[in-house]
């Protein structure tokens, strides 16, 4: 029999075995090839670099906890092909499913992953301008210490030099200066999404107070 309820906006997770299941790394590898599209188990397995028995197995457990379904059986000789497809093409997972152990361990596993992309990206951006770097420390404007990656005999690296940028600073700003702040960053991000570019950037950018 196929399952036909199919919700292909953002789905609510409102139950912790469901919640619990969609943050397991193998399990969220498993259901990746069925987001938003209709896949055969032989498909999905190629397609996450699964063993077939794997795969069979965390559909199971995807289906039980129904965030894939059945869409169809594609008859044949022999046996028929049974095609799946995730019950949305997006999850919300709220916190407050979810132990606060597995969330700081969530958090502290994705910020690790794009960490090391990002600084081999860079490594790769800045490989021919290495010997000529440095590290300048001395007094920030907010008065503490400070650790700056200069090039030459001190001096502030020019972003336009390079086809990367990396940066970290301290400024003093109201509360509204933070907010502006926050939003043109906003903005700017939201512009260059629209882009088109075929090039995949990674881009980070954070604004918070310290105290």
């Amino acid at each position: 029999m196929e399952d036909t309820d199919l919700k292909q906006e953002m789905f609510t997770v409102s139950d912790a075995t469901m919640a619990l299941l969609l943050v397991n790394p193998k399990a969220a590898s498993a259901l990746a090839p069925f987001l938003g599209q209709e896949r055969t188990l032989s498909a999905a397995a190629a397609y996450a670099g699964l063993k077939l028995p794997t795969m069979s197995y965390w559909v199971g457990k995807l289906r039980t906890a129904g965030l894939i379904v059945l869409t169809r059986r594609q008859q044949r000789a022999g046996s028929a092909i049974a095609h799946y497809r995730s019950v949305a093409s997006a999850f919300y997972v709220p916190y407050t499913l979810l132990p606060k152990n597995v969330v700081e361990r969530f958090r502290q596993q994705m910020h690790a992953t794009l960490e090391r992309q990002l600084s081999a990206a860079l490594d790769e951006a800045y490989g021919p301008w290495s010997e000529a770097w440095g590290l300048r420390i001395g007094l920030h404007p907010t008065g503490h210490a400070s650790i700056q990656q200069v090039c030459g005999e001190g001096e502030p690296m020019n972003p336009a030099a390079f086809p990367a940028f990396n940066t970290w600073d301290a400024l003093r700003l109201s509360a509204d200066e933070a907010r502006e702040l926050q939003q043109e960053l906003f903005a700017v991000i939201e512009r260059y999404r629209r882009s088109g570019g075929k090039e995949t950037h990674l881009i980070r950018i954070a604004v918070a107070p310290l105290p």
